[in-house]
């Protein structure tokens, strides 16, 4: 999975939104929860096919909250729920340059 940052100011707050293309999203859908230590900081923002026709799904995250996430950080889906709701949760990772001043083709990897 590759990570992607691209900022965008909006009249009432800063969201930084994040791309990653997956082979299966496993329901996962718009207006979805991010995560990070378990506290809410964004939202799946949009879902659909990568133009390339490569069999990828893109999933962008809008995230409102100004924290720095580590650029060696994981993005994984999970049960959010017992009914199964979909929802990623953003692992940490400790490197010293945050995703905000990563160059924005740099990937993340996925969880296994």
């Amino acid at each position: 999975m590759g990570l992607y940052l691209s900022e965008r100011i909006e009249p009432f707050y800063q969201r930084k939104d994040f791309l990653f293309g997956l082979p299966n999203v496993g329901g996962l859908v718009k207006t979805k929860p991010v995560y990070i230590n378990g506290v809410k900081i964004g939202q799946v923002s949009k879902v659909y096919f990568d133009p390339r026709l490569n069999g990828k799904i893109i999933v962008e995250l809008s995230i409102v909250e100004e924290f720095p996430i580590p650029r060696n950080s994981v993005a994984r889906i999970f049960s959010e729920d017992l009914m199964g709701s979909r929802a990623i949760d953003i692992i940490l990772g400790n490197s010293g340059n945050s995703l905000k001043a990563a160059i924005p083709s740099s990937p993340i990897p996925k969880l296994p």
